[in-house]
C-alpha cells in the first residue's frame, strides 16, 4: 500500500480533477465544468496511507460534508487530504452512515467545490461516468461506463451493478450521469463490473442540515 507522498498527490490530484473536468466537458454533462478555485475532492487516508476516494457534497459555514464508502472507515481515525493541493484537512468525523454510505464532516475556511447529488438513475445501458484513485500508484482517473441497474445483496445491503473499471482505492468515488452524482463505488465484482451504492439517503440527510 503506498504511503502518502504530498508532491506526488499534488501533481496527480491536479491531473485527476482536470481529467474529470475534461471528461465531463466532453460528455456535456450538467456538472460544474470550470476549473475549481476551492477544494474539488478529498482523499481518505488512514495511518498515512490512501484508502479510498471521497468528494464534497455540502458546505454550511466552515463545515464541509464529504461523501465516501462506509467500509473505508474501519476502526482507525480517518484523515482527509485535499486532492488538489495535498493539504491536510484534518480529521473527518462520521455524522451519517447507512449501508455502505458514509458522510464525514470537516472544517475549512475556503469555499469548496460541491458535486451535486441526484436520486435520478439512468436507464439500462445508458452512459455514466466515474472517478477514483488508483491506490497502488497514487494516480487518480475519470472514465466513462454504462449503467445496468441490476441489484444484488452484499453484506446485508443492496448494491446496483455498473460496467466500470474498478481498482483498490476507488471505493467512495463518485458515479454520475447527466443530472449529477447518483451513486458511489462500493465493491469490486470483476475487472470491469462494480457494485454501487445509491446516494439517495444522503440527499435526505443533507436537506435537514442547517
Amino acid at each position: 500500500m503506498p504511503t502518502l507522498q504530498h508532491r506526488a498527490i499534488r501533481n496527480r490530484g491536479r491531473n485527476f480533477w482536470a481529467a474529470c473536468i475534461c471528461l465531463l466537458t466532453t460528455l456535456g454533462l450538467g456538472l460544474p465544468l470550470a476549473e475549481p478555485a476551492g477544494v474539488p475532492g478529498v482523499l481518505i487516508t488512514v495511518q498515512g496511507q490512501i484508502r479510498c476516494t471521497g468528494f464534497n457534497v455540502r458546505q454550511v459555514g466552515d463545515k464541509v460534508y464529504a461523501l465516501t464508502a462506509a467500509h473505508c472507515l474501519g476502526k482507525d481515525q480517518v484523515m482527509l487530504t485535499d486532492a488538489m493541493t495535498a493539504e491536510g484537512l484534518g480529521v473527518g468525523l462520521p455524522v451519517f452512515i447507512v449501508g455502505d454510505i458514509a458522510v464525514l464532516v470537516y472544517t475549512s475556511d475556503k469555499t469548496v467545490l460541491i458535486l451535486p447529488l441526484t436520486d435520478t438513475r439512468p436507464g439500462f445501458g445508458n452512459p455514466i461516468w466515474a472517478c477514483g484513485v488508483v491506490q497502488e500508484i497514487l494516480q487518480a482517473v475519470c472514465f466513462p461506463g454504462s449503467w445496468s441497474g441490476d441489484s444484488l445483496t452484499y453484506k446485508g445491503y443492496t448494491v446496483y451493478l455498473a460496467t466500470l473499471p474498478v481498482r483498490s482505492g476507488f471505493s467512495g468515488g463518485p458515479i454520475g450521469a447527466d443530472k449529477g452524482v447518483f451513486a458511489i463505488y462500493s465493491i469490486q465484482l470483476g475487472a470491469s463490473i462494480t457494485g454501487t451504492t445509491l446516494v439517495q439517503p444522503v440527499i435526505k440527510f443533507l436537506e435537514g442540515l442547517q
